[in-house]
């Protein structure tokens, strides 16, 4: 199961916005958290992170989304020392262009196909329309500020306007 940390609504049993009570409703209260983390987000999570996470949990940072500063009285360490928490960090920006042209390769032969017979299908927030010169990126941009969406913030541009 999954949680959707900005939209309870979305998340099962609508508990997105408090971490450690979705993981304790999602795990019977058995498991003392979940087992894995998987956050694109980072500083503005870490808190409740480290206490939805289980004993011997995995966590994988792989954005920054929410910063790179710790919210006001959190101590990185101590959560992740007592929950012997493995917690990896990893990044494509300092990959070589080796690594990324076969991940490239590898989502083209293992993904498109997907995409392409209906079998995945990319999560859409909002659709813009942009007919003459890019009037709606502005809306669109005025929806990304505000962190509301979940999904692909979409502009579709006119043949006319894409010539501009």
């Amino acid at each position: 199961a999954g949680v959707n940390y900005k939209n309870p609504s979305s998340s099962p049993d609508g508990l997105g916005a408090d971490l450690l009570k979705a993981a304790t409703t999602l795990t019977n209260g058995t498991a003392g958290g979940v087992n894995l983390i998987l956050d694109p987000v980072g500083g503005s999570m870490f808190k409740a992170n480290a206490e939805a996470i289980a004993m011997d949990g995995r966590w994988v940072l792989y954005g920054s989304m929410g910063g790179l500063a710790l919210p006001e009285g959190s101590s990185p360490l101590a959560p992740i020392l007592r929950k012997r928490v493995s917690l990896l960090g990893t990044t494509l920006r300092n990959r070589s262009d080796a690594y990324k042209t076969d991940l490239v390769n590898k989502f083209a032969s293992d993904v498109l196909p997907k995409l392409a017979s209906g079998a995945y299908a990319p999560v859409i927030a909002d659709e813009f329309e942009a007919t003459s010169g890019l009037e709606g990126a502005q809306a669109a941009l005025d929806l990304m500020e505000t962190n509301a969406n979940t999904g692909k913030i979409l502009i579709r541009v006119a043949a006319a306007a894409a010539e501009q």
